[in-house]
């Protein structure tokens, strides 16, 4: 009967992909209401999901339907194309043609992985932008981008010529001068010495997150505020050094690649970055149960929000299962659930932060599947109850109409209602994740490689 009802639940998403999320082109739009922004770069968003409810021929159609736009255009932003973007279009195309052998998404593939070869990968680095209109790369490249490398060795199988790459730029960034002295990954470098030199004389990086970022301005209709907001935009990217260490993405995503890369080699080097960057977050970027998701040389230490929280229990989790049984990953771990339990809604939810009125529906996904890790590896079935009602409750809350909205309120009240994404679509493929995560609940992800494939955070 509960089976039934998660895949009445399913269906339901999947529906309204199909009657309301499709623009004017017949894609699957980005936004809602549906805009020419295409979905695609969020491919692996969705895909395995839909795949997993045997929605698979609704994806090569929309590949195929993708033909009629290049590689440029379906994943250009103002002309700029950023390489830790591109990880999920790639790995969405990749996973439609495993499961297919279909030619059609097999030459877009075979084309989408020489792009990128060409833009992207110079010297043994992996820049972060290109322009296509002035084809030629950016000088910056970003930690985050390693999503990409950590796709590449998931096609290692059938692109062996990708583990190389992959290599060539672990290798370079193993060896740069932030890691090296702080054991954590910067948010951004340059290729070229002269601005890496002064990028760490000055400080500008706290000059440009204290004053400049998230400038309300740039979201508001009046022009002028608008105008003012663009400018202090374009100012933040030319002062932010990039001397600083991002949890989410940034190094998380960098992290999961050195367990993949240790996975396939077997090589210690792999195995001790992750063991020493393990203990420099614990050190640096932890307090009493809170995970902080930004740390600046000088010490200061902030953001609380609860996408560092399920990130670093999913590296503590599959560190302790790939990479050595240490006891102390299981204890952390706890702690850190322990905390954001204690400070969850009346209505079961948690919030983004601890003081915030607002609870993310991708939050609760990706928190849920982040205790049933624990739960698993440490045999704790208080916990796996936890992560299961914590579902539960997601999907009797944000349900709306037309899909699952984004946000809500501790009274749950569906937040920004009228605008854009209110409901959305990338948030509602990934709720298909949560509710396979409640279909699978008896099974143990860790002895099953398919399983736990499907439960990484994209």
């Amino acid at each position: 009967m509960i089976d039934k009802y998660l895949f009445s639940q399913a269906q339901f998403i999947i529906n309204n992909f199909k009657k309301y999320y499709l623009n004017k082109e017949g894609l699957i739009s980005r936004n809602f209401p549906p805009s020419s922004y295409t979905i695609f770069g969020h491919l692996d968003d969705i895909a395995p999901f839909f795949i997993y409810f045997k929605e698979t021929d609704f994806l090569v159609q929309q590949v195929k339907k993708s033909r009629e736009f290049s590689f440029d255009e379906i994943l250009a932003e103002k002309n700029i194309i950023y390489s830790y973007k591109i990880d999920e279009y790639l790995g969405g195309l990749f996973l439609i043609w495993k499961k297919t052998k279909n030619q059609s998404v097999k030459t877009l593939l075979d084309e989408a992985i020489n792009k990128i070869l060409d833009y992207f990968f110079k010297d043994n680095n992996l820049l972060g932008t290109y322009n296509i209109k002035k084809r030629k790369s950016g000088l910056h490249y970003y930690y985050w981008s390693s999503g990409l490398l950590e796709t590449f060795l998931e096609m290692g199988d059938d692109y062996p010529e990708l583990i190389k790459k992959t290599e060539e730029v672990v290798e370079t960034w193993l060896k740069d001068d932030f890691y090296l002295k702080h054991n954590l990954f910067p948010f951004r470098n340059s290729s070229n010495r002269t601005i890496n030199v002064l990028n760490k004389i000055i400080p500008k990086f706290y000059f440009a997150e204290t004053f400049l970022r998230h400038h309300p301005g740039m979201d508001d209709k009046n022009f002028l505020n608008k105008a003012a907001g663009e400018i202090k935009s374009i100012l933040y990217n030319y002062f932010l050094s990039g001397q600083f260490t991002q949890l989410m993405k940034s190094n998380s995503t960098m992290i999961f690649t050195l367990m993949e890369m240790y996975k396939l080699t077997k090589e210690q080097k792999y195995k001790l970055a992750v063991i020493n960057w393990i203990e420099t977050v614990e050190k640096k970027m932890y307090k009493n149960g809170t995970v902080y998701g930004l740390y600046y040389p000088n010490g200061k230490i902030k953001n609380k929000d609860l996408i560092n929280t399920f990130i670093f229990i999913d590296v503590l989790m599959d560190a302790y299962f790939f990479i050595e049984k240490n006891a102390s990953y299981l204890e952390l771990a706890k702690e850190i659930i322990d905390k954001r339990l204690e400070k969850k809604w009346d209505n079961g939810l948690c919030p983004v932060n601890f003081d915030e009125d607002k609870a993310h529906i991708d939050n609760q996904v990706d928190f849920s599947i982040s205790i049933r890790r624990y739960a698993e590896l440490s045999g704790d079935e208080f916990y796996l109850k936890e992560s299961y009602d914590l579902m539960e409750k997601t999907l009797q809350l944000y349900k709306g109409d037309k899909g699952f909205f984004t946000n809500i309120n501790s009274s749950g009240k569906p937040l920004d209602t009228g605008k854009t994404n209110a409901i959305d679509p990338k948030y509602n493929g990934l709720l298909l994740k949560g509710i396979i995560h409640m279909l699978t609940i008896k099974k143990n992800m860790y002895d099953n490689p398919k399983l736990h494939d499907l439960f990484k955070d994209r």
